[in-house]
């Protein structure tokens, strides 16, 4: 078995063995705790209201709530970070106010980092981009569909389609443009890109599903599928009569609240929480055509418990997809089955091969889970194959009540479990969470960094609100902690260039020769995350298969290596941007290299 297959079977392995009571092989050792660096206040420069704000609203210096963020793939901008703001307005605002996005483009590479801050209208009467959900097209652009029309209690949710196009000059805001709104209001809906179809090119389409609409007190049983052109804004998929499909409320089980979903190579679309029926969806060429099929309730539990505000994430996928469509539920909360049953924060994971015919959740062995329980946390998917989960809370105090916030991460790796050095600041609800291009994890956000912000939690808890004075700290996972030699990655020096690969090529890629006894055991594309209220559905780490060349520059000291992209037909490579890590095998994990950008044609 070559080196960059090896890693993933053992990974694999690891999960059956714990499934079934084996144990993993130890993997604590020298600097296997990661490391956090210094925590940062938001900054930049203050944003007057523009003139057509109503209410006016602008940038203030000050705290700031990073509820949604996402890792810029090109563009002047590429490899910083995109967050924008909640803002609550007045539940007396009529809904006919002209609203804003408050946002602000972030360079971690500076010390400080560097702050870009922008104020944004959007069309007039129909709400703001506040609890919508996002992803990433083929053309490195944001598409932001759902959102927020009333604030207060209930919210409302709105019908707002933006595509967002990363600015090509520093400072600049980025453009916005305005869509075909959606059929239904979808307050909270999850965005997940799908992958090509055979005979269509140019079809890369991304499907809007769940959310809901509580002033009518709706739960949105359908789902949409955006399709690119012939604007930047693209366009609803019909069926010839609608531009909304059945959703999985047949099964007695609602999409709901940012349903946690992913792609899988099937061509279907299968959610895993926050309800405890999971279900999937198929992808057809023709239009109109989306049959629903049901899995199995998440961990057989015959009480029907789910994973409220837990997470879940696509298992890393090896080469030639050996290993593939496998997905992990980690944490959540409970729900009680009975009034006299309590509120119950997980330590638990489960996972299953969600590609399957009749897909079956496995849980491990009693005492194989998370080390902290945790609701509300982030999961990140590392280039070495592991899983970052960090944040969240311990018990349940209502929502931003953190009694007992978890402060150290974890991560997932060959079937355990191993703990981090702990964090500070807590990330509870509405924190985020990205890989970066240094291979660093960007934290932000949390319920305005306190552990008590909304007034009756200190009735909950009898403890008055504290302030963490810091908005933003990357955490350094042990992979580049530990000081090993990380391979450096060459041919791509270009801010926002990337090389552009196509289905079943064999590009070479050249980097710094090693010395005696460091080689190349893996080489992975990690799709640009767009993260918020601690879901992702388009993570995704794909392990490629390669073959080392000859030192093509000896007296300069550069090797190369020539990678297979996965064919159109394995589904497993959705089109889009990609950042490429070269792994060594160096420590535990194996140590990353920088991040070279890709763009899967």
């Amino acid at each position: 078995m070559s080196p960059s297959r090896r890693i993933p079977f053992v990974l694999f392995m690891c999960l059956i063995s714990v499934s079934a009571g084996g144990l993993c092989p130890e993997l604590r050792g020298q600097c296997a705790q990661g490391s956090w660096k210094p925590a940062h206040d938001h900054g930049g420069f203050p944003v007057a209201p523009p003139a057509c704000a109503n209410p006016a609203v602008g940038f203030a210096s000050g705290p700031f709530a990073a509820t949604h963020a996402a890792l810029i793939p090109k563009g002047a901008h590429q490899g910083h970070v995109m967050v924008f703001n909640r803002f609550d307005y007045s539940a007396n605002d009529p809904n006919t106010s002209t609203r804003v996005i408050t946002y602000s483009i972030i360079d971690f590479s500076t010390s400080p980092p560097t702050f870009y801050n922008h104020v944004v209208c959007l069309a007039p009467d129909v709400g703001d981009l506040f609890c919508a959900g996002h992803a990433w097209n083929a053309e490195g652009n944001l598409v932001l569909a759902g959102g927020t029309t009333k604030h207060g209690q209930p919210f409302g949710g709105a019908k707002l389609l933006y595509v967002w196009q990363p600015p090509t000059t520093v400072g600049a805001p980025g453009q916005w443009n305005p869509g075909q709104p959606l059929d239904a209001n979808r307050w909270y809906p999850s965005l997940v890109v799908l992958g090509p179809l055979e005979g269509a090119p140019n079809d890369n389409r991304i499907l809007v599903l769940g959310g809901t609409d509580p002033v009518n007190g709706v739960i949105v049983n359908s789902y949409q599928s955006w399709v690119p052109g012939p604007t930047v804004a693209g366009s609803w998929e019909s069926s010839g009569t609608t531009n909304t499909f059945l959703g999985p409320g047949v099964m007695g089980s609602d999409p709901s609240d940012y349903p946690r979903a992913a792609y899988l190579s099937t061509r279907e679309v299968a959610t895993a929480g926050m309800e405890p029926i999971s279900a999937k969806v198929k992808h057809f060429a023709a239009a109109g055509q989306w049959p629903l099929l049901q899995m199995s309730m998440m961990g057989g539990d015959p009480l029907g418990r789910a994973r409220v505000y837990g997470s879940s994430v696509l298992f890393a996928i090896s080469p030639g997809g050996g290993i593939k469509d496998i997905m992990v539920a980690v944490g959540g909360k409970s729900i009680p089955p009975s009034s006299n049953d309590p509120h119950t924060i997980l330590a638990t994971f489960e996972w299953c091969n969600a590609g399957a015919t009749n897909p079956v959740w496995l849980q491990p062995r009693p005492g194989v889970g998370l080390l902290q329980r945790r609701w509300f946390l982030n999961t990140v998917l590392l280039p070495t194959s592991g899983i970052l989960a960090f944040g969240g809370e311990q018990q349940y105090e209502g929502f931003g009540c953190s009694e007992v916030p978890a402060l150290v991460p974890e991560i997932f790796f060959a079937g355990q479990w191993l703990p981090m050095v702990g964090g500070t600041i807590i990330r509870d609800y509405h924190s985020t969470g990205l890989l970066l291009s240094s291979a660093e994890v960007f934290t932000g956000g949390g319920e305005l960094r306190h552990y008590g912000p909304w007034p009756n939690c200190a009735i909950r808890t009898g403890r008055s609100a504290t302030v963490f004075p810091a908005d933003y700290q990357l955490f350094v996972p042990p992979y580049i902690n530990c000081g090993y030699l990380r391979p450096n990655i060459i041919g791509q020096a270009a801010v926002g260039s990337a090389w552009e690969w196509g289905y079943g090529t064999q590009p070479t890629v050249s980097f710094a020769s090693l010395p005696l006894g460091i080689s190349i055991s893996k080489a992975v594309l990690m799709r640009a995350g767009a993260v918020t209220h601690h879901a992702d559905p388009n993570q995704r780490c794909v392990e490629l298969p390669f073959t080392m060349l000859p030192e093509t520059d000896p007296p300069a000291g550069i090797s190369a290596l020539q990678i297979g992209v996965p064919s159109l037909a394995s589904q497993i490579l959705p089109r889009g941007y990609y950042m490429l890590f070269l792994i060594t095998n160096q420590g535990n994990q194996g140590t990353p290299s920088l991040a070279a950008w890709v763009r899967i044609l």
